[in-house]
């Protein structure tokens, strides 16, 4: 046999293997679109958008008082949506933000039922996450954020 004809047979197109491997990937398609399973897909997408919200918010803060880099805070935001991706987009896509869950549904690619279950959770992780980045991270502006009241300096 040839390189060529090799290289023909490497490139045939095998829907079941492809279909499978997917499957393992990301989960079968009868699982995300089984109702049952909601909890999960929003529990899902408000752990994602806390998790990116810390990350992204925490860094551009940590790096204006200039203790990390630039480089740092503008890469640590793009690796946490990649490992939110990775590690949870099998179960609920992965949206992390209301407008890319509008521009699914809008699309024809998300059904409109879950759009707003998906809208409340996102708003409520990147709360939680907003509120835990001001809970953990103390800003010279304002020092006693994050600092419950009795430890605060009178």
């Amino acid at each position: 046999m040839t390189t060529t004809q090799e290289h023909t047979t490497l490139t045939v197109h095998d829907p079941q293997r492809a279909s499978h491997l997917l499957m393992l990937e990301f989960g079968d398609r009868k699982d995300f679109d089984d109702p049952k399973l909601e909890y999960r897909r929003l529990f899902s997408e408000l752990l994602g958008t806390f998790f990116l919200v810390l990350v992204a918010a925490g860094g551009g803060i940590l790096h204006g008082e200039g203790q990390i880099s630039l480089a740092a805070a503008v890469v640590a935001p793009g690796l946490m949506v990649l490992g939110i991706i990775l590690f949870m987009g099998g179960i609920s896509g992965a949206h992390l933000n209301p407008a890319v869950s509008l521009a699914f549904a809008v699309r024809g690619d998300f059904p409109w039922k879950r759009v707003p279950g998906y809208i409340i959770v996102q708003l409520v992780g990147a709360t939680s996450g907003r509120s835990a980045r001001s809970g953990s991270v103390a800003t010279s502006r304002w020092p006693d954020c994050g600092r419950p009241r009795s430890a605060a300096p009178r």
